[in-house]
């Protein structure tokens, strides 16, 4: 942001151009920041808001990219394999691919089964591929039982 935490971008353009700024309040609606000073710092203060506003577009067109997001159905049986000891499994996915995964809440009265994963495309794609394979591991497994007298095993 052009203003900064506490004004401080602000100030420090102020103080860099030896210029005021005005910037219209939020109520006022206005896009324009008046820029007063001597007329060569005034040109130079205006390039670097210029450049400021340049980056901030571009920033914004990167969060746009990386909100990305894709819904995954998993069965919920599964969900504490995917999250793993202390959510390492979880964790690892999230480091790898560099996305956000949002694991459905328990408590809730929606779809248990829906895992949301939010970051670049091809990353929150792989992060998918990733989960599942993990399940297609998971399913493969069976259980099954075998009876033995319980004279021999006892």
């Amino acid at each position: 942001m052009v203003i900064g935490k506490g004004g401080a971008s602000i100030k420090e353009m102020m103080d860099k151009f030896d210029v005021n700024l005005q910037v219209p309040g939020t109520s006022q609606k206005s896009n324009q920041i008046i820029v007063r000073g001597h007329k060569d710092n005034v040109e130079e203060c205006k390039a670097q808001l210029l450049k400021c506003l340049e980056k901030w577009d571009s920033e914004k067109e990167d969060r746009a990219l990386k909100s990305y997001s894709l819904n995954l159905t998993v069965d919920h049986r599964h969900h504490s394999k995917i999250i793993g000891k202390k959510g390492a499994v979880i964790n690892k996915i999230k480091d790898e691919h560099d996305v956000q995964i949002k694991m459905p809440d328990r408590n809730s009265t929606g779809d248990l089964d829906v895992i949301t994963i939010v970051g670049y495309e091809t990353a929150a794609e792989a992060a998918r591929d990733t989960i599942m394979k993990i399940v297609a591991e998971l399913e493969e497994r069976v259980s099954d039982s075998v009876e033995i007298d319980s004279r021999i095993h006892a």
